[in-house]
């Protein structure tokens, strides 16, 4: 103890860089476990600072409490504790539906945040004017990397439940998402988005795995972007994993790391971007970069950047080299993320519900799940009551459709496989076509989880 003392009075300095009096470690009983441990997390952070110049912290790091402030050690304990209670015998096990402490949560839903790329829809109503179809990649590659932008948040949106829903429309009226969860078995999301002159296709199955002191999520499924009045081209996409750095002990922070590949599958373009896992001192955190390739294969645009804040282009010329001025495709709004869960100027809208508004949705929308609206409302207590509440009638309706007489299968409402035009061999989740113009007298009949 009284060599640590001398290493943290030795390194204490406060983030302006001037000397400040250490805080001594934790002592006796009364410090706990946990209280320790972030003791000595931070003396590790402060002293690889002081030695090396790299902010191990950084203000991206910081945890966002629920509660409205920095988590202090007294704070967070009883989450940290409670998830690896729940966690440590899921080691190297898919914990997308394990039931997680609202502590850890955000008061949005995985429907939700399917819709945040279309903050960035701008960058695909340029693109669907182009005549130049690399140029076109261009920009669709760049909406794909600035969508990993809100993968910063460290909030954990509420898992659907079958049937729930969520629509937006965006503020300018040119674009119209839904997204419905259709399936529990595997997980299944289905997105729809007509924007102007595009349609973009989203399915998404998410899956992860628990680390230790971290969890990967991988985001199975297809995102399909289709250009309505160019020539026709459908544009699909995989994506990068993302990576929960710190979930038991430390400050949590996100990254993405891998590699984002889009084709063009009228016309053999491709995209391949890198992201670069995150280095020792924060070395290359966020960067992107990669070639976007004409038909023929040859390199015609150097992507770069950060999926971060921004994303850069630069045209290349027959033999590979740069040709004109770098062009700046997208940069991050300079509105500060606001509020405890750092929300962007988009996201703030997501639960935008007037009292005329909400007469139009359906009861389905997950603008309407209590256990959201008890956590935006900032009350914990209910929101927890609530949550378990939904988990006990997801299980208990599961459990009704397998031990019925004939076994119920669950019908989703507004979307149906359909063979997948890019992929003969595939099917995909297809919108029907019929929830804009529904009879909306009817939406009192409509529920999750019941069967229709």
């Amino acid at each position: 103890p009284h060599a640590m003392q001398f290493v943290w009075n030795a390194l204490g300095y406060s983030d302006e860089g001037s000397q400040q009096e250490a805080a001594p470690p934790p002592e006796g009983n009364a410090a706990g476990f946990w209280s320790t441990i972030n003791w000595v997390s931070s003396s590790v952070r402060n002293a690889a600072t002081r030695l090396t110049g790299w902010d191990l912290g950084a203000d991206e790091f910081k945890v966002v409490d629920p509660d409205g402030e920095l988590k202090d050690q007294e704070k967070e304990q009883p989450t940290r504790s409670e998830l690896w209670e729940i966690l440590s015998s899921s080691m190297g096990m898919d914990v997308t539906n394990i039931p997680l402490p609202i502590g850890v949560f955000e008061p949005t839903t995985f429907l939700q945040r399917m819709s945040e790329p279309l903050q960035y829809k701008d960058l695909l109503d340029k693109a669907a004017t182009m005549d130049d179809s690399v140029l076109r990649m261009a920009y669709v590659t760049a909406c794909a990397i600035a969508a990993h932008s809100a993968a910063q948040r460290t909030g954990k949106p509420f898992n659907p439940v079958l049937g729930e829903t969520y629509e937006y429309i965006s503020k300018d009226g040119t674009a119209k998402f839904l997204a419905e969860h259709v399936s529990d078995s595997p997980p299944v999301d289905a997105a729809h988005t007509q924007g102007s002159g595009w349609i973009f296709k989203q399915e998404t199955r998410v899956e992860s795995k628990f680390c230790g002191n971290s969890v990967e999520v991988y985001a199975r499924g297809k995102n399909y972007l289709e250009f309505t009045e160019t020539a026709p081209c459908g544009i699909s996409w995989t994506l990068p994993t993302t990576c929960i750095h710190n979930c038991i002990i430390g400050q949590v922070w996100i990254d993405c790391y891998g590699e984002l590949e889009l084709q063009n599958h009228a016309t053999g373009e491709r995209a391949i971007i890198t992201f670069t896992p995150c280095g020792w001192f924060g070395a290359d955190r966020f960067k992107v970069e990669g070639e976007v390739y004409d038909g023929e294969g040859n390199a015609r645009i150097f992507i770069s950047g950060k999926w971060s804040s921004e994303v850069v282009m630069q045209r290349l010329d027959t033999e590979g080299a740069p040709e004109g001025e770098p062009q700046t495709l997208w940069t991050v709004c300079p509105d500060e993320p606001a509020g405890i869960y750092k929300f962007t100027p988009y996201c703030l809208t997501l639960n935008e519900m007037s009292e005329e508004y909400a007469q139009t949705l359906p009861p389905t929308d997950s603008r309407l799940r209590p256990d959201r609206l008890a956590l935006d409302q900032n009350d914990h207590t209910k929101a927890s009551a609530e949550k378990s509440q939904i988990e006990r009638k997801q299980r208990a309706e599961k459990r009704a459709r397998a031990n019925a007489r004939t076994p119920v299968e669950w019908t989703p409402r507004w979307f149906e496989l359909k063979g997948d035009a890019l992929s003969p061999n595939e099917q995909l989740w297809s919108y029907k076509g019929t929830y804009w113009n529904r009879d909306r007298s009817h939406d009192a009949a409509l529920t999750v989880l019941d069967t229709p």
